[in-house]
């Protein structure tokens, strides 16, 4: 996937975040269908090098954790473990790293 492609869909998803009214279930419930979408956009930036994109993505689920509705659902464990991965990876710059935590 070309690193115009991937940009484009974290921007999707992090404008589609902006936008969900937080009072509908539906709405919630569509939101978290992204967030499998948005872990395989920071993987393939990260494994492309384009660290600055995958910390948006990270941005985006510091955003969600923080969201009083619970956006987030069963992808808490696939976020933290990579969280982990990321946290823990020596290939990736120091910033990158920090972000994550």
């Amino acid at each position: 996937m070309a690193i115009f492609s991937v940009t484009a869909e974290v921007g999707l998803c992090s404008s589609l975040f902006s936008s969900v009214d937080f009072s509908y279930m539906c709405a919630q419930i569509k939101f978290r269908q992204f967030i499998p979408s948005i872990l395989n956009v920071a993987r393939q930036c990260l494994s492309s090098g384009d660290e600055d994109v995958a910390i948006i993505a990270f941005e985006i689920f510091d955003e969600l954790i923080e969201s009083p509705a619970p956006l987030l659902g069963d992808s808490v464990k696939s976020i933290v473990q990579f969280s982990l991965e990321v946290c823990s990876s020596q290939n990736l710059e120091s910033n990158t790293r920090h972000q994550v935590r």
